[in-house]
């Protein structure tokens, strides 16, 4: 069960979507999207992680909503923006034991540029300095030593965020097909289109307009090493900083710096051969959610040539 510190749980706002993923498929835009609407309610956090994160999960439910969900009444849609959730089949049970059965939307990027995405992201935030090749073989040892240390073990989790039919299922079988809008990293080249999906789909008003033209968390890298690793980890002057600044201008001195640190950049190309073992090796993922999740997805299924691959 959810641990709880008292009784009152039930009585408070709890999330009644999740935006729970993929990492690198445009969930940053899409969250920003979603909060403008006046009936929807998204934390200043857009990744709490609660289900998935033992420490964070071991702090208990009251933690959880009184955190990031107490200025959320009134609100006819609550949302939390996690993108990692899929992966962790135990979050199934945890968010059904608290939430009941919310409703999901999910958008899924072609998987071998989304774990490629996902790798330089990894990069850029300091938490990756081997090659891709080897994040991909050192993948399941780097899981094994975080689950046992506790840490997040997802943030390297390069081949096993993209097995979405895999990850998927047990979250179907838990709430069932109707409680999922699952959509495509395409579609959000009509945003407008697309958020008037997700606000049907939330019950909420579908004409209401929001601003759109900017997209979030693009490809880039830092200006000055170090100072990502430095915004991530723990240190003894965060905490002091932590313990003096309110949580708002806390985000808006990150915000801050991270614009002033990134600066858009393109990723070098993929090898070939790299890419077609992955597109090899997640074929049978496409196909799957081609299936259950009832998408249009075969041209995500055409095998790239060595010359495509390194172009």
């Amino acid at each position: 069960m959810v641990p709880s510190d008292s009784n009152a749980t039930s009585h408070r706002a709890t999330p009644t979507f999740f935006l729970a993923g993929v990492p690198r498929a445009g969930t940053t835009s899409l969250a920003s999207y979603l909060a403008q609407h006046p009936q929807v309610y998204l934390p200043a956090v857009k990744e709490p992680c609660f289900f998935i994160h033992p420490a964070e999960y071991a702090r208990g439910a009251d933690y959880y909503l009184d955190t990031f969900f107490a200025a959320a009444a009134g609100a006819t849609a609550i949302g939390d923006a996690s993108t990692q959730y899929l992966l962790d089949p135990r979050c199934a049970q945890r968010i059904h034991e608290l939430c009941g059965r919310p409703r999901f939307v999910v958008i899924f990027r072609e998987p071998v540029e989304r774990a490629y995405s996902y790798y330089w992201w990894a990069v850029r935030n300091e938490i990756e300095t081997a090659s891709f090749e080897e994040g991909l073989a050192l993948e399941e040892q780097r899981t094994r030593q975080a689950i046992a240390a506790g840490g997040a073990w997802w943030e390297r989790a390069y081949l096993q965020a993209g097995r979405y039919a895999t990850n998927l299922a047990p979250f179907l079988e838990r709430f069932g097909r109707d409680r999922f809008l699952l959509l495509r990293y395409e579609d959000l080249a009509e945003p407008e289109r697309v958020c008037r999906r997700i606000f049907r789909f939330l019950e909420v008003d579908a004409d209401q307009a929001v601003d759109t033209s900017r997209r979030l968390n693009a490809s880039s890298r830092p200006r000055i090493a170090g100072v990502q690793g430095w915004i991530r980890d723990d240190s003894r002057l965060k905490r002091a900083f932590k313990t003096w600044v309110p949580a708002g201008a806390r985000r808006g001195v990150k915000r801050a710096v991270e614009a002033a640190n990134l600066v858009t950049a393109e990723y070098p190309p993929m090898r070939a051969d790299t890419r077609r073992d992955l597109a090899a090796r997640l074929r049978g993922e496409i196909v799957e959610l081609m299936r259950i999740g009832e998408l249009e997805l075969r041209h995500w299924l055409e095998q790239p040539s060595a010359d495509d691959a390194s172009s």
